[in-house]
């Protein structure tokens, strides 16, 4: 096992994680003749800096890697990355030229005078499931993009390295580490054109981040990253991001300052990645953890969620997947967006939700004609019922109307509120009790409906 050393973190995005994973791989599995140094950024002499993934050492020299992760095939150019799905990086290879003269330079200096290596090299480093096509020779006879496994069964091929012990030269970056120190500036990760500010909650397989555009925009956005999905090619991947695109593109329809609304979209090389306009809010699920309600914020709350879903009705979107998790909550409870449209169903495109997207949602949301179907669905009132679910969510301060819907379908369909003596609580029971109505029909068949009912309670 080589000996690893971390100079920072590697960015919070999925780029990111692949750079944790291959440090902490490479360093596993080549032997105590190497040394790894990940996370590392070093100043040139313009007081600008390098990031540089991972660099490992050994009695022969220094070895910078960039590690890119890109599915289901890099294309490799004289000097660019591309992806059949569109993703291009430009500029790559003369970019890790420059790195590699930048660490030989700092090389030079305390406390790495006087070790007479010779001048570091690079490598691009890619998943072990990546199709690797070259069309540029000399890279590939290099081996200058290599996938992870190969490049670890290459350097453990390789003959024991000839200069002096590692351990002389860990102590060397082992001192440099104690003044070493991320640059004020530190660049952050990247998606796209897009700079992460954070990596926030996302549904399962998804990945969310807070970005911001680049200058002059300099505007924040919500970005939902959807991977390609593992060991899928050719026609098989078109199809499934022809059908990740059309919830995307029903949602470009909506235009409302209760809906986070969707901007426009584009592929990493391993994802397609949908990019909204940013709502610095908090999900309701947490903001309202410990925290019991004044019955006029739970009324206004409702209001807001009303209205949302009422305008999304008006544009044939339906959401099917309200959740407390998908209510953002911002400075008030006047202060809401809807979010969470992974499900969505729009009548005019064909399957907007993927199986497993739909078997993925909490089992409370699903309306007991999905789990006893008739043979029709009607996504008004699906909608209505989810909305009823959270709106007993929202008036018992966080406690759910039933352990799952087969429950209440299969019960005696009593819904378990608490005892309230004042005339507004009375009503709201009312309205959810019609909303969680286990036929269909008996339910308000409109949102405009239920916001009438919540403004004269109001």
């Amino acid at each position: 096992m080589a000996t690893l050393i971390a100079f920072g973190e590697a960015p919070d995005t999925r780029g990111g994680d692949f750079e944790r994973y291959c440090a902490g791989r490479i360093a596993e599995h080549v032997s105590s003749d190497y040394a790894v140094f990940a996370h590392l950024a070093i100043p040139t002499d313009r007081s600008n800096f390098y990031d540089y993934d991972i660099v490992v050492a050994s009695g022969d020299g220094y070895e910078v890697l960039e590690c890119k992760y890109l599915y289901p095939d890099v294309r490799v150019g004289e000097d660019y990355l591309k992806s059949g799905e569109g993703f291009d990086a430009g500029n790559v290879f003369s970019t890790l030229a420059n790195k590699c003269r930048v660490l030989d330079f700092r090389l030079r200096k305390r406390p790495f005078e006087g070790a007479g290596f010779v001048e570091p090299s690079w490598r691009v480093i890619v998943p072990d499931e990546s199709d690797i096509r070259f069309f540029h020779q000399p890279h590939q006879e290099n081996r200058k993009v290599i996938r992870i496994g190969d490049y670890i069964k290459e350097v453990a091929g390789r003959a024991k390295p000839r200069g002096g012990p590692i351990h002389l030269l860990s102590s060397r970056w082992q001192e440099y580490k104690t003044g070493y120190k991320i640059p004020d500036e530190r660049r952050e990760g990247w998606l796209g054109r897009f700079r992460v500010r954070r990596r926030l909650e996302a549904g399962p397989g998804l990945f969310a981040y807070q970005g911001i555009d680049e200058p002059p925009c300099k505007v924040d956005v919500h970005l939902l990253e959807i991977p390609f999905p593992s060991g899928v090619r050719g026609k098989d991947l078109e199809a499934h991001l022809e059908g990740a695109a059309r919830a995307m593109a029903s949602l470009r329809k909506l235009r409302h300052p209760l809906i986070q609304c969707v901007l426009g979209h584009f592929y990493t090389g391993s994802s397609l990645v949908q990019v909204s306009d940013w709502f610095g809010g908090v999900p309701l699920d947490h903001f309202c953890k410990g925290m019991t309600l004044s019955l006029d914020d739970k009324i206004l709350l409702m209001s807001r969620i009303t209205e949302a879903m009422a305008y999304c009705h008006q544009r044939s979107v339906f959401h099917r997947n309200l959740h407390p998790s998908n209510i953002l909550i911002g400075g008030d409870f006047g202060d809401i967006q809807v979010t969470g449209f992974e499900c969505l169903k729009d009548p005019k495109r064909s399957m907007t939700a993927t199986p497993e997207e739909l078997r993925n949602r909490d089992n409370r949301l699903s309306p007991p004609e999905e789990v006893a179907p008739d043979g029709s669905v009607n996504y008004r009132l699906y909608d209505v019922f989810q909305a009823g679910v959270l709106f007993f969510w929202i008036l018992e301060d966080g406690r759910w109307p039933f352990g799952s819907t087969l429950d209440y379908v299969t019960g005696d369909g009593t819904l378990p509120f608490s005892d309230s003596s004042d005339d507004r609580s009375r009503g709201l029971i009312t309205l959810v009790s019609q909303m969680l109505s286990r036929d269909p029909a008996d339910r308000p068949d409109l949102f405009s409906r239920v916001l009438d009912v919540l403004e004269a309670l109001g």
